[in-house]
This record gives C-alpha cells, structure tokens and sequence, in this order.
C-alpha cells in the first residue's frame, strides 16, 4: 500500500475506497448512493481538484487515500468544518500533499535518488524509531497524517486571523512550519508511542 498499484487495480482500490468515504456521509450527506455520480463536482468542496477525486491521488496512491478513509471515518465534523468555503481549506489536497511528505520523510517511495532527493529523506535514528512506533501500531500512518493535517488546519486558520489578507497563494507557510515542527520532532525527540508523540509535538513552537 506504499506504492502506486497498477492502474486497473489502482483504479479499483480508489472507486471502492472513495464510496468507503461516501458511504460515512461525510462528502455528500444527501445524496444517493454514490454508484456512477463517482465522477461529481461536489467532490471540489472538499478539496479536490477535479470532478473526478481518482485523478488527483499522484505520487500518494492508495495510502492517502487509505489515510484519507481513516480521517473521514474518525474526524467527520472536522472534515466538514475544513470544508467550510471560508477557510479557504483544501482538505482532499492537504491530505494527500501530507502523504507524500511522509512517504518522502521515511524513505518509502522506490522512486526517490538518495544523491538526488537525500534532503526529503529523515536521519536513520528517526527512521528506526518511526519503524519501532509502526511495529506496535498498525494505524501510526493514518494517525500521524490526521495530526499533520490538522495541525496544517490550524495552522492556516491562524495565519488568516494574522492577516486578513492572505491567500491561498500563501498556503505553503501552513504546510512548511507543519513540516519542520514534524521534523523537529523525530530528529530530537524519542517518543515511546503515538500518545506519547503527539503530545510532545503539542508542545512544539
């Protein structure tokens, strides 16, 4: 799951998992069953970029969307309150974005060059104990995006109240400050399980 499948199964995983989100009435709280309205312009407000969500999965592949399946499953009032036209939050695209920095941060894609991509990749130490939390928790990915993603949330809302007149042109300070706090966090901090990393990452400035 922390690669792209092949595109019939692919496409396959994406359909069922996207009516997994449907189905929690999260996305479409009035509609019909989703069926062949899989293709639907609604899917925008939730911050995809296209009609059909399947098209902007990209380097994430089914592990953001398995991530996105658990946010939606655990958070659904918070999904819809990022969904919210004034937050100006994209919170399809955040996710999936936050997948891939994970991906990158533990050495996952089979794609990267390390002379070429080495500054993505995390030391060895937080390596070792990203594979240690993951050994006794099987959700720690789906955990960890839900955190970053929210933390972005916040982090943007933040921002907007700062200055009125920021875009989302500006939305890159959200997700970098996400991402060197997460950084931080793993390169000088041991945390013995995800209860224990998400308080620690609470606290960091």
């Amino acid at each position: 799951f922390f690669f792209q499948a092949e595109d019939g199964i692919r496409d396959f995983c994406l359909s069922r998992g996207l009516g997994d989100v449907y189905k929690r009435q999260v996305l479409f709280p009035k509609e019909a069953p989703l069926g062949e309205q899989l293709r639907n312009e609604k899917w925008k407000e939730v911050g995809f970029q296209n009609s059909d969500p399947r098209t902007d999965f990209r380097g994430g592949g089914v592990l953001s969307l398995m991530c996105q399946i658990y946010f939606a499953a655990k958070c659904p009032d918070l999904v819809i309150w990022m969904s919210q036209p004034e937050n100006d939050f994209l919170w399809a695209i955040t996710s999936i974005s936050t997948t891939f920095f994970l991906m990158k941060l533990f050495h996952l894609p089979n794609f990267l060059v390390w002379e070429k991509d080495r500054h993505e990749f995390c030391s060895r130490r937080a390596l070792k104990i990203f594979c240690g939390l993951l050994k006794d928790d099987y959700e720690l990915f789906e955990e960890l995006n839900a955190l970053l993603v929210e933390d972005v949330f916040r982090i943007w809302l933040k921002l907007k109240k700062e200055n009125p007149r920021i875009s989302i042109m500006d939305f890159r300070q959200a997700t970098d400050r996400m991402q060197k706090r997460f950084r931080t966090l793993m390169e000088d901090h041991h945390p013995a399980d995800f209860a224990a990393l998400k308080d620690v990452y609470s606290r960091l400035k």
